[in-house]
């Protein structure tokens, strides 16, 4: 029987691409083309999906780089954590709340419906954690390989909008 990880392979996208498209995630934004391809991977491969054997929520994992002391401090990192929680809480999901330093991290995978890393992780660590969980997304990294989902943010961009905006209203100094 393929897997989910056998048909983003064939199709060029990451494993979380390919579970939010089978399972109709309205939030999901993909070219016809990829969707497709997605299509067509299923179908060579004859991948079924599973149904969900139970109606337990689903269980997330969100697995921080920093320390709780460090995130606290930051208050970048604990907004993003803040909204992570808001929408699963909303989605009625289970919160697994790791930290990268924790020594069970790599116990708790095998549990665990999806999983957030929100921070810096190493090439290895990405391919690590996608290899043992089904659904992966990386929050606030970027990578150049598309077999990773990835969010990062572009602070340069929306600088570079906001003095364009200022610019045009015909401000001439700004502090």
């Amino acid at each position: 029987m393929a897997t989910l990880k056998e048909v983003a392979a064939l199709a060029g996208v990451s494993q979380a691409a390919v579970s939010r498209f089978l399972n109709n995630d309205p939030r999901l934004s993909l070219p016809d083309s990829t969707r497709q391809r997605i299509l067509d991977a299923v179908n060579e491969l004859g991948y079924v999906k599973k149904a969900r054997k139970n109606k337990d929520p689903r269980r997330i994992g969100i697995l921080h780089w920093y320390s709780l002391e460090q995130e606290l401090a930051d208050p970048y990192y604990l907004s993003i954590r803040s909204g992570i929680e808001e929408y699963c809480a909303r989605e009625q999901l289970q919160i697994i709340r790791m930290f990268k330093a924790d020594a069970n991290i790599r116990e708790v995978f095998g549990t665990i419906d999806g999983l957030i890393c929100l921070g810096k992780f190493s090439h290895d660590e990405m391919v690590e954690f996608t290899s043992q969980c089904p659904s992966v997304v990386f929050v606030d990294m970027s990578s150049t390989d598309p077999s990773f989902t990835t969010i990062s943010f572009d602070f340069d961009g929306a600088m570079k909008d906001i003095m364009d905006r200022i610019a045009e209203k015909g401000h001439k100094r700004v502090a």
